[in-house]
């Protein structure tokens, strides 16, 4: 299924979803995405968070939602956070804007 056709699907089943719309990669790995897609399925992920330091870099990421501390990100978000902004001569710190995206789960993928 292409996204294309995914997107023509859940337009069919959602009143009022209309484009454009815009793809975006979640994980960094196949395996991660997988584990993701669990919990994003599974309704227990419900966002996900971005650092405005990227964005310009890369402003056609820049998400649509407020910036605001999120601390419960620590652990897990570290270390790919330090890999990214090294690419730029940046490294995280404790103080830094984090952008927190929500989203609602509206159609679920076809099985494969």
């Amino acid at each position: 299924m292409t996204v294309a056709d995914f997107f023509a699907s859940a337009a069919a089943a959602i009143p009022g979803l209309v484009g454009p719309y815009k793809v975006k990669r979640i994980g960094t790995d196949a395996d991660i995405f997988e584990r993701l897609m669990t919990l994003i399925l599974s309704d227990k992920k419900t966002g996900t968070f971005n650092l405005p330091w990227l964005h310009g870099h890369h402003p056609e990421t820049i998400p649509e939602a407020d910036a605001r501390d999120a601390k419960v990100w620590g652990d897990i978000h570290w270390p790919y956070w330090t890999k990214q902004l090294s690419r730029y001569g940046l490294r995280p710190l404790p103080d830094m804007p984090v952008c927190v995206e929500r989203f609602t789960l509206l159609t679920p993928v076809p099985a494969r």
